[in-house]
């Protein structure tokens, strides 16, 4: 709620504005103009009053935007009333002892100038009442210890992108029993301080941690805070994975390791195991996947893409839950057939792409949870028909896209009896024999995009009633029957760009398309449109007939 609350303070207001709602007699004033101190400041008044609004309750300001005004110095901010201040881009080298004098804060921004010094009553009138600090993108070498540690009351730090290279003997004074998101991505620290007193280990009510973009090479046990429910460690050198850290981290959900050096997950002991919403542990240099975390792990979301990852043991994933599993941009060719041991009953989503598969691991067969699967970018050229059975009451999006099939799987297809979207594009499809007398009654998504299709035939998509949105760009249409789109009449997008050579328009083809939105027919060969148009598609609001050799539009076309 803090974030939330934080980020949408600090929105720059653009224009001159007044709204004015009434409830009970009372008039919420929300008023911004150029703030009659400087002009190019915008002030913004959020207030109640009774009766009709006077000159003087416009004047009383709660929030000061000065963003991208060049400053030297802070500027003088009269007023007791401003309680929101955003100073960004504006070139300030020093925030001197009562340049913020008479306001009381709650949240400050300060981000994005050339800071180098805050000195030590630098916040010294809102140390009761600051709530957010920001003086990330600056220049500090150092946290200003002496002008935050007395604030009270401040949940929020972020002191990201500056030049701050250690933390071993801040004293965080007041913050360690306050502050509830501190923010230090992308400076120069080598290590976290573990020494008592000094250790991040102090905050008691420290829930976001973000320590990404240094250069730490490991996380001692007792180096962060036991409250935390999210740690961003990404963007380190890393090189083990940090399993001792996790012991005392009772409460944390989310945890980001993307980015790193780590090369083996090890097998940790249950009781070292908590809970997880999120493991992103992408970008890293992981090679095979053995016994992964141990028994007992439960995550929400695994992310194991851009690793090196060649092999995955059968026990890998046993004893262990999860429903979101990310393998994609690694280099495995194929799996053992019960490389996902232990996810039968709980793994929702799998996503494969951009690998080296040349056939359809076997083990995706013992999934029966499945809702979405992601294959594309592999070397597929062939896919069994009982490839998805047990999981052909739950998968509703598949992507093979990107690969070698040269014939429609339709026997697959047949055992997808709830599937809604489904991605064929980039293949070497001839093939129009879809099958879809047997199968497509939920389908609301196609794309057969980019294959070598060269005819349509009567009622090509029967029974695919539900289709929304239908992909045939970059094929080599020579034939299309007037009934190729026959009781597609929930359709709304219709891409054949890039795909009509050869033939001429077919007369009737638009017809049974009652609601479609979206057309197009760029790209090809088209001479003459036919004399009725497209005046069966009442809701057409987007037509693309771009590099045709259209030379003449019919009277009728809409």
């Amino acid at each position: 709620m803090l974030l939330k609350l934080f980020f949408s303070t600090f929105l720059v207001v653009t224009s001159a504005s007044l709204v004015v709602s009434e409830d009970d007699n009372a008039t919420t004033l929300v008023y911004n103009t150029p703030c009659p101190f400087n002009t190019l400041c915008r002030c913004v008044s959020n207030q109640s009053t009774h009766g009709i609004p006077s000159y003087k309750s416009l004047q009383v300001f709660n929030q000061v935007h000065c963003n991208d005004v060049p400053f030297t110095k802070l500027p003088g901010i009269p007023g007791s009333n401003v309680t929101e201040l955003s100073i960004m881009g504006s070139g300030v080298e020093v925030v001197g002892d009562g340049s913020l004098a008479e306001l009381n804060l709650r949240t400050l921004n300060l981000a994005n100038n050339r800071l180098l010094l805050i000195e030590p009553h630098a916040f010294e009138h809102s140390k009761n009442t600051l709530e957010a600090l920001d003086i990330s993108y600056n220049n500090l070498q150092a946290i200003p210890e002496d002008a935050i540690n007395k604030l009270i009351r401040l949940k929020l730090l972020s002191v990201e992108r500056n030049e701050i290279s250690s933390l071993l003997s801040v004293a965080w004074g007041n913050l360690t029993s306050t502050l509830e998101f501190l923010f230090l991505s992308g400076n120069h620290l080598f290590s976290l301080p573990l020494k008592p007193g000094y250790s991040l280990m102090e905050f008691r009510k420290l829930i976001a941690l973000k320590i990404d973009g240094n250069y730490l090479t490991s996380l001692a046990e007792n180096s962060v805070p036991f409250s935390l429910v999210t740690l961003d460690a990404s963007k380190n050198h890393l090189d083990e994975f940090p399993g001792s850290l996790l012991s005392n981290l009772n409460e944390l959900k989310k945890l980001y390791l993307s980015d790193n050096s780590i090369e083996t997950l090890p097998a940790l002991p249950k009781s070292k195991i908590k809970d997880l919403v999120v493991l992103d542990l992408s970008n890293n240099l992981i090679k095979q996947l053995g016994d992964v975390l141990g028994r007992g792990f439960k995550v929400g979301e695994m992310i194991l893409s851009y690793n090196k990852i060649n092999a995955v043991s059968p026990k890998a994933f046993n004893g262990m839950a999860c429903q979101k599993l990310n393998l994609s941009f690694n280099k495995m060719l194929s799996m053992h057939e019960r490389a996902f041991y232990g996810l039968t009953y709980n793994l929702e989503e799998l996503d494969l792409s951009s690998n080296l598969f040349t056939k359809l691991p076997k083990s995706l067969m013992s999934l029966k949870r499945l809702k979405r699967v992601s294959l594309k970018n592999n070397n597929l050229f062939t896919i069994s028909d009982s490839a998805f059975k047990n999981s052909s009451s739950s998968l509703v999006y598949l992507d093979l896209s990107h690969n070698n099939f040269q014939n429609f799987p339709k026997h697959t297809m047949y055992n997808l009896r709830r599937l809604e979207s489904l991605n064929f594009g980039y293949n070497h499809i001839i093939d129009t024999g879809f099958g879809f007398s047997r199968w497509g009654q939920t389908l609301s998504f196609l794309s057969l995009e980019s294959n070598q299709l060269t005819e349509l035939p009567s009622n090509a998509f029967k029974h695919a009633h539900l289709l929304h949105r239908l992909k045939l760009a970059y094929n080599q249409f020579s034939k299309i029957s007037d009934k190729a789109f026959a009781n597609l009449d929930n359709l709304v997008v219709l891409d054949l760009g890039f795909s009509l050579k050869n033939m001429s328009f077919p007369e009737n083809l638009m017809s049974p398309l009652k609601r479609l939105k979206e057309l197009h027919l760029d790209n090809n060969d088209i001479k003459e449109l036919p004399i009725k148009g497209f005046s069966s598609c009442r809701q057409l609001k987007h037509v693309n007939l771009q590099f045709n050799k259209i030379e003449t539009l019919p009277p009728n076309l809409f």
